[in-house]
């Protein structure tokens, strides 16, 4: 098994951009509920959501200086805000903290692939 050629650029771009499209429409799949509970909430949903689908069409081997970067941040972010809100209410959203679900789980571990595949493609530019 030739180990370059599963981590080919290629390869890290096809499932990164799988990774976000997966994380795109499960937020924005989740807008309505969330903006019923908290509008900001809601909102958030929708700019993550059309975040990561803008980025699967955009791609991630485009030679814009700091686009790799940008990505990982704003995928790092949602997965730091989604652990904080596990473990602190969010002032004027929720009282306590949100709890532990297995949709969250699988997005934010489909947003950790997507992290380490951006690493990958970063390292390789």
């Amino acid at each position: 098994m030739n180990v370059k050629a599963i981590v080919s650029p290629d390869n890290l771009n096809t499932l990164a951009r799988a990774c976000a499209m997966f994380s795109g429409v499960v937020h924005l799949g989740l807008v309505g509920r969330h903006f019923e509970e908290a509008p900001v909430t809601g909102i958030l949903f929708a700019i993550a959501g059309l975040g990561q689908l803008v980025a699967v069409f955009v791609g991630y081997r485009v030679k814009v200086r700091g686009w790799l970067p940008l990505q990982l941040a704003f995928t790092g972010g949602m997965v730091a805000l989604w652990a904080a809100t596990r473990f602190w209410a969010v002032p004027l959203i929720h009282g306590s903290p949100e709890p532990i679900d297995a949709l969250g789980l699988v997005t934010k571990a489909s947003e950790l692939v997507l992290m380490a595949c951006l690493m990958g493609l970063w390292v390789t530019s």
